[in-house]
């Protein structure tokens, strides 16, 4: 099997569970504490990089597809393929991506999600499983939707296929490999990739279940409740309980364990604030004692 590796990261989605803030800004550009999501998924290929030869670094984009081009080219991409009239959903940008000339392995990234994973250690389990790709699975109860068997195989997802006899369950975390076979027989139809997992399923061809890093740090930031935790994380990371922007001046507002303020936010004198997420051109007004919201420009949240 070939060892000549891509990644490519999808950050084409509309983020419509955090309407109305991505309305103006795409969802894989919200900021995390001091980096997007983007950012930090740029950052764990760049950390991969480091453990094996990664040729490129591909991106998606749709819904505001400037503002991630942008963004992409600052941060080292080297290609993005915008999407346009049509999003094409989980699939057709791995086939695209196959059509386009790339017939290496292919490392798929969901761009909403802020992991702690090693995925150089996926790559590898993976490549040594010759199965022809694999899925990163997540210890989730809320989402539990993928089947496994006893070989250790996704033989089924709820709701859309089911083959032999599942002996668990865990949830996808949007990492998954795909090896240069199972890349080029996905369709530019598929838009749920999940089609081309059922197809490859009925044929006899499983991906690995890999479950080695299930307890390992996994979120779902495309929520209001789903940032709020992301951002958590990424001051459990950063050593640090709050965080201000450091274009902000501090002294006239107080702030409490678990509270972020993000460049462009304006807090008034007096403002107490605990356990709150200020996005960027936020205005948090003189006197306003505000716990566990995310606020923005024109809206706010409650967690």
């Amino acid at each position: 099997m070939s060892e000549s590796l891509s990644v490519l990261v999808l950050a084409a989605g509309l983020g419509t569970r955090l309407r109305p803030y991505t309305d103006i800004i795409p969802k894989p550009l919200i900021p995390i504490v001091d980096k997007s999501i983007l950012e930090h998924q740029v950052a764990s290929c760049k950390k991969l990089r480091e453990k094996m030869p990664v040729e490129k670094l591909f991106v998606n984009a749709h819904h505001l597809a400037d503002q991630i081009q942008e963004a992409s080219e600052a941060f080292g991409v080297d290609k993005v393929y915008v999407e346009h009239p049509q999003i094409l959903g989980t699939g057709g940008p791995l086939h695209r991506v196959w059509k386009d000339g790339w017939k290496g392995e292919l490392l798929v990234l969901n761009g909403d999600n802020f992991h702690g994973f090693d995925l150089a250690a996926f790559v590898l389990a993976a490549r040594a499983s010759e199965a022809p790709f694999a899925l990163l699975c997540v210890d989730f109860p809320n989402v539990d939707n993928l089947q496994i068997d006893v070989r250790g195989r996704v033989c089924g997802r709820d709701g859309k296929y089911s083959i032999g006899s599942a002996v668990r369950k865990q949830t996808f975390s949007g990492v998954s490999w795909y090896g240069p076979g199972a890349l080029s027989r996905i369709l530019d139809s598929d838009f749920n990739v999940v089609d081309f997992w059922a197809r490859e399923a009925h044929a006899g061809r499983f991906p690995l279940a890999y479950t080695e890093q299930s307890q390992a740090t996994w979120i779902d930031m495309g929520s209001p409740e789903g940032l709020y935790r992301a951002c958590e994380a990424r001051l459990l990371e950063l050593g640090v309980d709050r965080w201000v922007s450091p274009d902000i001046s501090t002294g006239h507002f107080s702030t409490g364990a678990g509270t972020v303020i993000c460049e462009g936010a304006w807090i008034g004198d007096g403002a107490k604030l605990d356990h709150c997420i200020i996005l960027p051109n936020a205005r948090i007004e003189a006197g306003e004692v505000l716990s566990r919201i995310v606020a923005g420009a024109g809206f706010r949240w409650m967690l």
